[in-house]
């Protein structure tokens, strides 16, 4: 009599986002889910107990879940907290059997989609696999964002438990990125598509379901987004600043021409000088930088009486460029 110890059964899971990990709010999100037992299919006993042996090698999954949230972390020493309950580590802890989404975050989830559950009671035979598709809003709320007060964070937690283990999380980041209200406004399309999701196309998460028509809407919807922002961003309003010596009715140094308030990621900023009317101050050299503000409103400011005002703005710089006018004024 011979025989062999059972392979440890090991239940592999990748996950592939369709389109890759930027989006913009109320875009769907489409996700596939793939679950294989890696365990080898080859290696059996030769005793009495191959029965048990093979039902070792299969390993029954117990649940599969998936959800979307956005963090929020704050600055808690210069920025008031949202009303919310914090995420701590009470009620954060590490998951045995029950699907947690946010175990181990710290900040408040200020945003959610439902928590969803795919699959459950799903027995997997060596070398199997079974691939699940799940399709989401992402959930209208701030930007992506990462500053030295405040960070909105979005992420994909896909969750899944194999009986008699405990439950495991995957975190995917996600870039998230606002519609500006106006372009619902000016483009019907757009403010179509933003309703509410119609009840007869949620997908029966225990059904596979065909995608085509959630793929083909959301490709819809990238490209009518796409011919709004270049309709925006395309348009041309020429405004001017005087830049003055002093703070008041200082003299005048130069005009400043920018040809289109609205840019679009990659587009080059045409900025022009006018130095006609500079008749008593003369320029020697112009610097441009090219930077974003971050400043918290005084209404969530913490001590805004004992704090300098500076300390609740943080400034930064993405880009410099200089140059010599000492002779062409």
């Amino acid at each position: 009599m011979s025989g062999v110890v059972p392979q440890r059964p090991t239940v592999e899971l990748k996950v592939w986002l369709e389109g890759g990990r930027v989006f913009l709010t109320d875009q769907e999100l489409n996700c596939f889910i793939t679950l294989t037992n890696t365990s080898d299919s080859e290696r059996r006993s030769s005793s009495s107990s191959d029965t048990d042996v093979n039902e070792q090698a299969k390993p029954r999954l117990a649940w599969l879940g998936a959800q979307i949230y956005c963090l929020c972390v704050i600055n808690e020493s210069r920025v008031l907290p949202p009303k919310l309950r914090r995420l701590t580590d009470s009620n954060t802890a590490s998951p045995s059997t029950s699907f947690v989404p946010t175990s181990g975050e710290r900040g408040y989830c200020i945003h959610y989609t439902p928590s969803t559950i795919l699959l459950c009671d799903l027995p997997l035979n060596p070398q199997q696999s079974k691939t699940v598709t799940y399709h989401e809003k992402i959930p209208v709320g701030p930007p992506s964002f990462s500053g030295g007060q405040v960070r909105y964070v979005y992420k994909l937690v896909v969750g899944a438990q194999v009986v008699g283990k405990s439950a495991k999380l995957m975190k995917f980041p996600l870039q998230v990125i606002p519609l500006p209200s106006k372009l619902h406004l000016r483009y019907p399309v757009l403010r179509a598509e933003a309703g509410l999701t119609n009840p007869d196309d949620i997908p029966n998460p225990f059904i596979d379901t065909p995608t085509k028509q959630s793929e083909q809407k959301s490709k819809e919807f990238i490209i009518n987004v796409q011919e709004a922002l270049f309709d925006e961003s395309s348009r041309k309003s020429t405004r001017s600043y005087n830049l003055k010596q002093g703070i008041e009715q200082g003299d005048n140094i130069c005009t400043v021409y920018i040809v289109k308030p609205v840019h679009a990621l990659g587009d080059e900023i045409v900025i022009s000088f006018d130095f006609k009317q500079a008749a008593k101050v003369r320029s020697m050299k112009v610097i441009v930088f090219l930077e974003t503000v971050e400043e918290v409103s005084e209404e969530n400011r913490r001590s805004p009486g004992t704090t300098p005002p500076e300390k609740f703005r943080v400034v930064t710089e993405h880009g410099m460029q200089a140059q010599d006018t000492l002779f062409l004024t």
